[in-house]
């Protein structure tokens, strides 16, 4: 049944939208992220295209969705461990990609904080697509 990817992708993706917007907009003092990066290409706060915001994280949902099906995932908690291995495999690919030819990092300690909120991110995403499929298998 591939549909559930529909389902897990959709699930995982608007996890990831909220608590990031939890994390990010919320939790995290404003200028906390702007320690370790170069903000000048950021846009404003109230200039961000939250449409292509939205569509990332469903992109970011949906490959954890199919890869997540691969491997088995039907319950919370190994959807979660899943989900935490492959964000922190993903952001520090990207970030490393990143600090090694461009500018956006001021110091390598953001690399590190990225990987740990990304992974955090990934991880309560994968939970929910675990817990999708395991409702969807019954």
């Amino acid at each position: 049944m591939k549909t559930k990817w529909i389902y897990g992708g959709l699930s995982g993706g608007i996890t990831l939208f909220l608590l990031g917007w939890i994390v990010f907009g919320m939790l995290l003092p404003h200028d906390t992220m702007a320690t370790f990066y170069d903000m000048s290409l950021s846009r404003p706060d109230e200039e961000m295209l939250m449409w292509a915001l939205f569509l990332s994280n469903l992109m970011y949902g949906s490959l954890l969705s199919v890869v997540l099906d691969w491997a088995g995932s039907t319950t919370w908690l190994d959807g979660m461990k899943r989900g935490a291995v492959i964000g922190l495999l993903m952001t520090a690919a990207y970030d490393l990609n990143f600090y090694a030819m461009t500018t956006m990092f001021l110091v390598p300690t953001g690399i590190f904080v990225d990987m740990l909120i990304f992974s955090f991110l990934m991880a309560c995403s994968g939970g929910v697509i675990g817990f999708v499929y395991g409702k969807l298998n019954k």
